[in-house]
């Protein structure tokens, strides 16, 4: 018995280092092609337009009363793209990262390329910094079960509600779910049920009187099937609300030397079961211009 033992043992250990032989170190240098294609024919129609000169409200300005859907059959392809992502090894905990991302139509001619998030990094044990255009963290983590994963860009997402201001001609200089450039990223390394980001992106326009810059935040702690996620952002001298109402309304003129700051925190809590998702999301926007001129915008919750 112990003869048989032994060379039972033997065997193994040689099966095992054979094994272990086998399997290759990760390459110095890895790039990855990856896409998604979303081809979709739409049959839209409405009815019912407001008449005319008709105030929506008093910040709204006056209804087109014109029904500009009228019925025909379309082709779309939103949030088709095709991307490169891929790493260098620079030691042994420390990689240099890059990502183009392009977006294209199926449907149509015209193209931008690495108009999706593209940025270049270092990734590491202590985490993940990026530089380049981006989602914002609240875009990331304020809802994250959308439908086949198309967030924004298309009628069966939630984000033109979910994420806008409502009203007016739907400036996205009021939207919270949008691709931020000349942005910098912190993504957390994986903390177990923790992980996190925070971004901070300007548009490069400040003056003497005006810095426009955005403030992104977003975590995620996980408990078992649930999830709670959790996201911040806030935006300074972007002017969200003037972008949405009358002119003769608005506080964006730089004479005016009103400032402004919106601002938007989110919830969602989520529910795995097997290969279903399921998620509740509420979220809180305020939109400010403070003012004493009669007659001019000065807030919006």
């Amino acid at each position: 018995m112990q003869k048989k033992a032994l060379v039972m043992a033997v065997g193994a250990a040689f099966v095992m280092s054979g094994a272990f032989a086998q399997k290759k170190p990760e390459p110095d240098s890895v790039v990855t092609l990856y896409g998604k294609v979303y081809p979709e024919l739409v049959f839209p129609s409405s009815s019912g337009a407001t008449d005319a000169s008709r105030e929506l409200c008093s910040i709204c300005g006056d209804a087109a009363g014109e029904n500009n859907i009228i019925k025909r059959t379309e082709m779309e392809s939103s949030n088709t793209r095709l991307g490169v992502r891929g790493h260098e090894k620079l030691g042994p905990n420390l990689k240099a990262i890059f990502q183009l991302e392009t977006a294209f139509g199926v449907d149509s001619a015209g193209t931008t390329f690495a108009g999706r998030d593209s940025f270049v990094g270092l990734a590491s044990n202590w985490g993940t910094v990026k530089l380049g255009r981006m989602d914002t963290p609240f875009k990331d983590y304020g809802d994250d079960v959308s439908f086949l994963g198309v967030s924004s860009g298309n009628f069966t997402s939630t984000s033109g509600v979910y994420r806008h201001i409502g009203f007016g001609g739907q400036n996205n200089a009021a939207r919270f779910h949008e691709r931020r450039v000349n942005a910098i990223t912190y993504e957390s390394p994986d903390w177990g049920p923790i992980d996190f980001k925070v971004q901070y992106s300007t548009n490069e326009n400040k003056t003497s009187t005006r810095d426009p810059h955005v403030i992104s935040a977003g975590l995620q702690y996980e408990m078992g099937p649930f999830a709670l996620l959790f996201g911040y952002e806030v935006h300074k001298d972007l002017f969200g609300l003037s972008a949405n109402v009358p002119s003769a309304m608005r506080n964006n003129a730089a004479a005016s030397g009103v400032r402004s700051k919106d601002t938007a925190m989110a919830v969602a809590l989520k529910y795995k079961v097997g290969i279903h998702q399921f998620e509740i999301d509420a979220n809180r926007k305020k939109y400010e211009e403070p003012n004493d001129v009669i007659g001019k915008v000065r807030s919006y919750e």
